[in-house]
């Protein structure tokens, strides 16, 4: 997907200048460039029903408010320390995933499969999700400006103004 080179080699900068953007809608609701996909099969013969996503797109402040609240839904042991996942799909059913994450301190990136909570992690960011789209539409509302002319940084300019921010 475009983008998620970027974004994978910039998520702990991304997370550590959160404070400083954060209460700026241009870059809070940046659209990350991955999807959460999951996989729905039935009984024995594993027969695939449904194929279902976590609404998108994913904006950066609903995965790092996700981060801030539920820490432990998205935290994985690595060998150098904990590190966050910033990526994943998987099967609700098996339990069964597939995750990137990051370690916030070192920038390290990790890849791994069947960490705890998917469905949990799934759970909570649709939620965190439609809570923030839910505040976008009211801060619309509020300042007269119609939800269609909103237009949120795209990656990479998110990553470009956090770079600046680094001085």
């Amino acid at each position: 997907m475009k983008g998620y080179d970027l974004y994978r080699d910039n998520v702990a900068l991304l997370y550590r200048r959160f404070g400083e953007y954060r209460t700026h809608s241009r870059y809070f609701f940046s659209p990350l460039p991955f999807e959460v996909k999951y996989e729905l099969f039935s009984g024995r013969s594993k027969r695939l029903m449904d194929i279902r996503s976590v609404r998108v797109p994913i904006p950066l402040g609903a995965l790092f408010l996700c981060w801030e609240q539920y820490p432990d839904l998205f935290r994985v042991a690595t060998p150098s320390g904990d590190a966050m996942i910033f990526s994943f799909n998987g099967s609700p059913l098996s339990g069964a995933n597939s995750y990137s994450a990051v370690n916030l301190e070192t920038g390290e990136v990790f890849q791994g499969n069947n960490a705890p909570g998917f469905l949990n992690r799934c759970k909570c960011l649709d939620s965190a999700i439609e809570t923030v789209e839910l505040g976008l539409e009211q801060m619309c509302e509020r300042k007269g400006v119609p939800r269609a002319e909103f237009s949120s940084a795209s990656i990479e300019e998110t990553v470009e103004y956090v770079r600046a921010l680094e001085g």
